[in-house]
C-alpha cells in the first residue's frame, strides 16, 4: 500500500515539475521574445539532465517544437544563434531522436552555420537509422564546403541506409557521373578502396569503381562509333550491333545506361 503511496506521489510530484518548468520557461522566453535586441532563452543542458525528472523524451519534443518556432517565427534580420542550442539540447535529451540532425544539416549550412555540420555528424556517429541525415550533410558538403571527398562519402551512406529510397541511390550512383567531373570522383572511391580497413566501405569503394569504369568505357566506345557512322550512338546496344563492343557490361548497383545527345553516357533513372 504504502510503494503504491509513494509512486502516486512521485508521479504528482513529476506532473507539477513538468508544468511549473514549462511555465516559468514560457514565460521568461516570452519576455526574451519581446526585446528586439536579445534572443531567446535556452535552458543549459547539464541543468536539465539534472533536474527533468526522467521526462527526456518529453522534454526533448518541446524543446524541438521551440526550435522550430524560432527558425519560423523570428525577425527577418534574424542569424539564428540559438537554434543551435535549441538542436544541441534536443538531441542530447534524446539521442535517438532522428529528426534534429536531418533539420541541423538542410538548414544550418545555408545560414552560414558551422555548428549544422557537427550536429548531423554526431546523428551519423550515433547510427540513427534516418537515411535523411547523411543525404542533406552530403548536399551540405557540396554546395558549401565544396569538399566532394565528404559529399561522395554521405551520399553512399544515404543509399546504403535501411529505408533510403530508389532516389537517393540513383543520386549517389550519379555523383560526378559527368566527365569534367568523374575522374575527380574516381580518384575519391580509389583512395577509399586502397586506405579502407572496413571490408564494407572496401567493398563500396571497389563498386563505384567498376560503375564508373563502365561509364568510361561507354564513353570511348560512343567517340569509336562517330568515327565510323557519322553520328553518336542512339542507345548502348547500337555498340554491340557495331561490333564496337562484344556485350554490354552489367552496372554493379543494376543501373542501365543512355547517352545524351553529345554521345555521353548518364544514367537511366528508370527506378
Amino acid at each position: 500500500m504504502k510503494r503504491k503511496i509513494f509512486i502516486i506521489l512521485g508521479v504528482i510530484f513529476s506532473l507539477a515539475g513538468v508544468f511549473v518548468f514549462q511555465y516559468f520557461y514560457d514565460q521568461e522566453a516570452r519576455s526574451f521574445a519581446a526585446k528586439k535586441d536579445q534572443q531567446p532563452l535556452v535552458v543549459n543542458e547539464s541543468t536539465l539532465k539534472d533536474f527533468n525528472f526522467g521526462l527526456q523524451a518529453f522534454l526533448a519534443d518541446y524543446f524541438w517544437l521551440q526550435a522550430i518556432q524560432y527558425y519560423g517565427g523570428w525577425r527577418d534580420d534574424q542569424n539564428f544563434e540559438k537554434l543551435t542550442d535549441y538542436l544541441n539540447l534536443t538531441t542530447e535529451l534524446d539521442p535517438h531522436f532522428s529528426y534534429p540532425y536531418a533539420f541541423a544539416a538542410l538548414i544550418l549550412p545555408n545560414e552560414g552555420q558551422e555548428a549544422g555540420y557537427a550536429i548531423a555528424e554526431k546523428g551519423v556517429e550515433r547510427k540513427i537509422k534516418d537515411w535523411h541525415i547523411p543525404y542533406y550533410l552530403a548536399m551540405a558538403e557540396f554546395l558549401y564546403r565544396k569538399d566532394k571527398t565528404a559529399a561522395a562519402r554521405y551520399f553512399d551512406l544515404a543509399a546504403t541506409t535501411e529505408g533510403a529510397p530508389a532516389s537517393a541511390q540513383y543520386v549517389s550512383a550519379a555523383f560526378g557521373s559527368r566527365p569534367d567531373n568523374r575522374q575527380t570522383v574516381i580518384a575519391i572511391w580509389q583512395t577509399i578502396y586502397e586506405t579502407s580497413t572496413d571490408e564494407i566501405a572496401k567493398g563500396r569503394a571497389e563498386k563505384y569503381l567498376v560503375h564508373f569504369e563502365i561509364m568510361n568505357l561507354l564513353d570511348r566506345a560512343s567517340v569509336e562509333f562517330k568515327k565510323r557512322s557519322g553520328a553518336f550512338p542512339k542507345v548502348p546496344e547500337d555498340l554491340v550491333k557495331a561490333n564496337i563492343l562484344k556485350a554490354l557490361p552489367t552496372d554493379p548497383f543494376g543501373f542501365e545506361f543512355k547517352f545524351g545527345e553529345d554521345g555521353i553516357v548518364v544514367i537511366k533513372n528508370n527506378k
